[in-house]
Formats: structure tokens, sequence, C-alpha cells
């Protein structure tokens, strides 16, 4: 998926980041994930809605995603330890990353699977000015039938006040799997 992307940036919930680093970094990015998703559904629910069905598929190809973003405290190791052969100083550096980083981050993507009938996506959300074929002949223009950020704007407020209870939930369900493992485990 590409193309230009919204971040947003949800402070104030150091209780639910206590909560997910007590569960640990693999468990605790699995929580938040989950919540994020279930939180923005709705969000892609008006984004397929809003879509134009012109050939039926372009609503199909939209999709939450995960997004592989590059990790900055292992970049950030591994150059120290080109440069320096240290693996002391690269802790070090991998330690300064995370903290430069702020909490935790999970990229979530919603938006149009390019391989799934959304290579053309971009031109119906923003429209095309004029076109002609190589021959010089014109061959039309489309005007833009926004989709996606209608559905940010009317979305994204009401998905950050459902994402509390979802993530509470979820950290709630989490740890009572961890507790019954832990029982199973000490039978």
């Amino acid at each position: 998926m590409a193309g230009q992307a919204f971040r947003i940036r949800v402070d104030g919930l150091k209780e639910f980041e206590a909560a997910l680093d007590d569960l640990g970094k693999r468990i605790g990015n699995a929580v938040l994930e989950r919540s994020l998703r279930k939180a923005t559904t709705p969000m892609l629910a008006l984004a397929k809605a809003l879509a134009p069905n012109d050939e039926g598929d372009l609503d199909q190809s939209l999709k939450i995603a995960k997004q592989t973003v590059s990790d900055p405290g292992k970049a950030a190791y591994a150059a120290t330890m080109r440069a320096t052969g240290d693996q002391g100083a690269a802790r070090s550096a991998l330690r300064d990353a995370y903290r430069t980083q702020g909490g935790r981050v999970v990229d979530l993507v919603l938006g149009p699977d390019l391989l799934d009938g959304g290579r053309h996506a971009h031109l119906v959300e923003f429209g095309t000015g004029p076109r002609y074929h190589e021959s010089g002949r014109y061959v039309g223009e489309m005007p833009a039938q926004p989709f996606l950020r209608p559905a940010f704007d009317a979305e994204a407020g009401p998905s950050l006040d459902r994402l509390k209870p979802i993530l509470a939930s979820e950290i709630d369900k989490a740890v009572s799997r961890r507790a019954a493992r832990a029982a199973r485990a000490a039978r």
C-alpha cells in the first residue's frame, strides 16, 4: 500500500503503556495492533462505502495492513558495531534510539492493496488532469472522487475514542491468557 500517510500519535495513555510493557514487547505489540485494527474497522467500512463502485474492485481492495518499518534500534546497533566494534556502545546506541523514538510504535495502514485491484486508487481519490496519448490524441480526464480522506476525517476522532476501552479489554484478555498458561504450566 502506498501513498500519502496520516500519522496519529496518541499521548496520555501512560497506564496503558505500562500495562503493555508488563506483557512484554511481542505480546504488547500484538495487543496494540489488535486494538488498533478493531478501533479503525468503522473507518475502513466507511471508506469502502464511499469508494466509487464503477468496476467493483476498488472497495474490495481496501484493507488495514501492518506496515513494515525499519527498526531504529537495530539500525543504530548495526551502525555502531560497524563503526566501533564495541558491543557496549552498540547496546547504548540501541537504547538511545528507542528512547528517542518514544514509546511503542505499531504502524497500520488503511488503504488499497495495490496487488488486489487498488492500483488506480490514487487516480480515483485525487482525479487526473487532461491526459493525452503519445500520439497526441486526447484520452480524457477524471474528476476526483475522494473516499479515503473523507473516511479519515469522519472517523479519526471516533476511532481514538473507541481505542481506550478496546485496549483495556484486550490487555485484560492477554493478562488472563498469560495467567491461564502459567497455571497450566504449574500443574
